[in-house]
């Protein structure tokens, strides 16, 4: 418990970091056509999977090295996951790399998502309106455990014209929130079937 108690100070931190850069709140646009581009039609341009690029973190706290050891890092994985009716899963995996390339404390985030079409605009881009259904966080480790993480909200804005979108998550006390720069993931294709002949 006590290497889960500094990775939750160590997001927090980051919190912050990513607070400080990630689009604030939205603001209506009265412009018809920034609407318009952020249509019903929206939603299922959005569909598929989509994932950021892994958040890497030395840790710098005393604390952390104590536990750790030296030369440790945060690591954290964010993916989305929507179909063409805006329904989905959002999944944010953490953990802690030792020196030696050992995982601590991995965890596991899973809110089930659904998205619809924008009622505002933020400088020309979209903000879908987000409904979270549930969020669950389990400990990937021997205990298995799991807590829902009731009041997290999660916030998206879109450029219809880029391959990419931002994700802010928020729980429900703001420790760990974190916004997150994601990018549509080429689809799988299609399994070969052998011929029958």
């Amino acid at each position: 418990m006590a290497r889960r108690g500094v990775l939750v100070v160590v997001l927090c931190g980051a919190w912050i970091f990513y607070g400080t850069r990630g689009p604030v709140s939205a603001q209506a646009v009265p412009a018809g056509q920034d609407l318009a581009a952020c249509g019903a039609g929206l939603v299922q341009t959005l569909a598929g999977s989509w994932k950021a690029p892994q958040y890497r973190m030395k840790r710098a706290s005393e604390v952390g090295a104590q536990v750790f050891g030296p030369n440790s890092f945060d690591i954290r994985d964010v993916d989305l996951t929507l179909d063409p009716s805006g329904a989905g899963v959002l999944k944010i995996s953490t953990s802690v790399l030792d020196q030696k390339g050992k995982t601590w404390a991995p965890t596991l985030i899973e809110a089930t998502v659904t998205i619809a079409a924008p009622k505002t605009t933020v400088a020309g881009k979209c903000e879908p309106v987000v409904t979270v259904a549930g969020v669950e966080q389990r400990y990937l480790d021997e205990t298995n455990y799991q807590t829902p993480l009731t009041g997290s909200r999660v916030m998206m804005v879109t450029d219809p014209a880029a391959r990419q979108r931002e994700v802010r998550f928020e729980t429900p006390k703001g420790e760990g929130s974190f916004w997150s720069t994601l990018t549509r993931q080429a689809a799988r294709p299609a399994a070969h079937k052998p011929s029958t002949r």
